[in-house]
């Protein structure tokens, strides 16, 4: 009676999870950088390695700015080098989570497992059929996001001080793609407490979590959120985690629905955890995750204070919402199959189906809308590539076509990128 999804059903879900993935990679995929990776290159070719370690906005990026240099200086720029860095990034934060969810899930019912595992890899997967992680702009983000569930699943499973200074090194290498990182600090701190009772492990990464976001904005101009509106800031926070249906609309309802009850439901869980009960690494582990995306929101929320509104950047922080969701589906899977194991097969297939039919769908609905904008920029590439000084084209890689034209004539003189 509990067998179901057969094995067959789920691997055939993961298997069009994959070949959609695959497909639309190479599909949206383009031979020319575009948007800040521009800045970082131009930066890397006038100014040498010691650009790696400048400020960038409100980030600090050495490893994905090494990762483009190394491109640049060994292979002339070919980009898919790093384009799979990212992948494999991506790919890192889809097995941990799968993993906790087994974990979690046999905590339950053994036939859980299989199903739930497939949905939650499926659903990262189709988190990850968007532009910046199939090229190198924004490659910061699945970098860093790997390097902090990495520290949480450390910490989570084992304490002691070689456990507490493997994660400390992940969390700086995670500060390293971005000032994202720098929301894995607290949380390693409640880990620590929460999980171990480790109160050294714990004071350390509170010291941590103050010191280090104080040494990463030093040098840094930090602008102020004086554009934000508060009272929009739940809005801002549903359509954030409402990817893919933003990209299509950031006031279609479905988004500020399914953004809203993942953001709520997350919250009441991690509120709920923190003082009831014990939790076991599986269970830690995601919600620590939870609680680092969550963070990150709210950072982005201030930093882009003039912007709220997330219909253009919901690209550039589609995986966050992505693995918000997928640890959303690990952490209620369970509790879903408790409430069907017993129900008559057919009512178990199609909650199942029902399931899978919507990580489907929303994955060809965040491939096709990417799609159209990946069309518009890989057009204008080959465009650049073949010669043209179009302000249209020109635009199309970055906003401000001067700077673009620039960055075309230093690539064609170094033979670099589409002119090697």
């Amino acid at each position: 009676m509990n067998n179901f999804p057969s094995p067959v059903i789920w691997k055939a879900l993961v298997l069009t999870q994959v070949l959609l993935f695959v497909g639309e990679t190479f599909w949206c995929f383009f031979p020319i950088p575009y948007w800040d990776t521009i800045d970082w290159i131009l930066s890397y070719l006038r100014n040498g390695a010691g650009a790696v370690f400048a400020p960038h906005n409100e980030h600090r990026l050495p490893i994905p700015r090494l990762l483009i240099g190394l491109d640049i200086d060994l292979l002339g720029g070919l980009l898919w080098p790093v384009s799979a860095v990212a992948l494999s990034a991506a790919f890192v934060l889809a097995v941990l989570i799968g993993r906790a969810t087994i974990a979690a899930a046999k905590q339950f019912d053994a036939a859980a497992v299989t199903p739930g595992c497939a949905l939650v890899v499926s659903l990262l997967l189709r988190g990850y059929t968007i532009p910046d992680y199939v090229t190198p702009t924004n490659i910061q983000f699945p970098i860093g996001l790997a390097f902090s569930a990495l520290a949480l699943a450390t910490l989570a499973s084992r304490s002691g001080s070689l456990a507490a200074a493997l994660a400390l090194a992940l969390a700086l290498a995670a500060t390293g793609c971005g000032a994202g990182g720098l929301a894995v600090l607290p949380v390693l701190a409640w880990l620590a407490w929460r999980v171990h009772g480790d109160v050294a492990t714990t004071l350390m990464f509170g010291a941590a979590t103050v010191i280090i976001p104080v040494l990463y904005i030093r040098g840094m101009s930090v602008a102020s959120p004086t554009d934000l509106t508060w009272s929009r800031l739940p809005l801002f926070l549903a359509e954030y985690f409402g990817v893919p249906w933003t990209r299509l609309s950031a006031t279609l309802p479905l988004a500020w629905v399914q953004g809203g009850v993942v953001v709520a439901t997350l919250t009441i869980l991690i509120l709920f955890k923190i003082v009831r009960g014990p939790l076991t690494p599986s269970t830690a582990f995601l919600l620590g995750l939870a609680a680092t995306v969550l963070a990150v929101a709210l950072m982005t929320s201030v930093g882009r204070a003039s912007a709220v509104d997330l219909h253009t950047q919901g690209s550039r922080y589609g995986i966050y919402a992505a693995t918000a969701q997928a640890v959303f589906l690990a952490l209620l899977w369970p509790w879903i199959w408790a409430r069907v194991r017993h129900w008559r097969e057919g009512w178990r297939a199609l909650t199942f189906i029902a399931v899978a039919g919507l990580l489907i769908t929303e994955q060809v609905v965040s491939g096709v809308a990417v799609h159209h904008r990946t069309v518009e920029i890989a057009d204008a590439a080959r465009n650049l590539c073949g010669g043209s000084v179009a302000p249209s084209d020109l635009a199309q890689i970055y906003p401000l076509p001067d700077r673009a034209l620039n960055f075309i004539h230093e690539i064609e003189s170094r033979k670099l990128y589409c002119f090697r």
